[in-house]
């Protein structure tokens, strides 16, 4: 691991130097980097000016369905109707099975003007990884958190019950596209359930738009009818190329920007089963279960600590 002058890295970074926020994610993107991230960690706690942290809004949907240019029009969108936020994107992209490269496609969709030290955009691989995020995405959110007021974090394109986002974020928005399915579909279990609210985005195709728009709000009062649903989940409509729904849509994002988000123990909770699941697969979530888990500890602690447990249960021949 190469040497940084960690003190110096932070206070640039609170200024959102784009060179000294990079170099702190790839810090919290590797694997063997524990020593160098509780040194960020404390520092942060050291000089932290009490701030809330960002909330953390996920976006999620099937491939296709417009996420990257959404985001790009929410965020300059937000910029233009609010001068004091921020917003950090981190966007996942897929890994091929087959070469095991990926095409960072959202970073060509998503374009950021250069000189706005507001906007920072992270793009991650899935390196295979299930779930629409990677433990990453954990990581990188729980860094950029301290910097930003607001956190979007764009999935991969997901299947029917791939949600993992929903661990991590105060509130997830599901994508879909005009002529998506039926009012059937959308009484399905699994990803339907998930999302707290809905955007049908392409909307640009008026007839369509609204039609799907009309059977996922039918579905939806049709699943607090018979109880899947309790909570009122709002549906936005949404163009990128004509720009309709898009400043209602930022509104919501800013009224939950100016919310702040929560304490992270959740996610931080969150991670460390996923690890734990992971790298010791049943047993060690059966362990885990058993031993607890210390939320005043950090993660790493807190990981290092299941390890001897797990180690200190292990008898030969078992």
């Amino acid at each position: 691991m190469p040497t940084f002058n960690i003190p110096e890295l932070v206070q640039a970074a609170r200024k959102h130097d784009k060179r000294s926020l990079a170099r702190l994610v790839s810090v919290f993107e590797q694997a063997d980097a524990v020593a160098q991230r509780a040194e960020v960690l404390a520092e942060l706690q050291r000089t932290d000016n009490g701030n809330r942290p960002a909330a953390v809004i996920g976006l999620t949907g099937t491939p296709g369905a417009g996420k990257s240019s959404l985001v790009n029009s929410l965020s300059l969108a937000l910029m233009k109707r609010d001068s004091r936020i921020s917003i950090a994107v981190i966007a996942v992209d897929p890994t091929s099975q087959v070469s095991g490269g990926s095409i960072l496609g959202d970073r060509t969709r998503t374009r950021f003007p250069a000189t706005e030290s507001r906007l920072y955009f992270r793009s991650q691989p899935t390196s295979l990884e299930l779930g629409g995020i990677t433990q990453n995405t954990f990581q990188a959110v729980r860094l950029l958190r301290h910097f930003f007021s607001l956190i979007i974090v764009e999935t991969v394109g997901i299947g029917q019950n791939e949600l993992t986002v929903g661990e991590l974020a105060e509130q997830t928005l599901l994508v879909l596209q005009p002529l998506g399915g039926d009012q059937i579909q959308f009484l399905k279990s699994g990803i339907m359930e998930l999302p707290d609210h809905f955007i049908v985005n392409k909307c640009d195709e008026v007839k369509a738009g609204r039609e799907t728009v009309n059977k996922l709000k039918a579905g939806l009062k049709t699943a607090n009818v018979v109880g899947m649903s309790r909570v009122e989940k709002r549906v936005f409509a949404t163009s990128t190329i004509s720009g309709d729904g898009i400043t209602d849509l930022a509104e919501f994002l800013l009224l939950a920007a100016n919310r702040g988000g929560g304490d992270f123990v959740r996610a931080e909770s969150n991670l460390l089963r996923r690890w734990v699941a992971e790298e010791y697969g049943r047993h060690g979530l059966r362990l885990l279960q058993k031993l607890g888990d210390d939320a005043s500890l950090s993660f790493e602690a807190r990981q290092q600590w299941f390890s001897e447990q797990l180690f200190s249960t292990f008898q030969p021949g078992q």
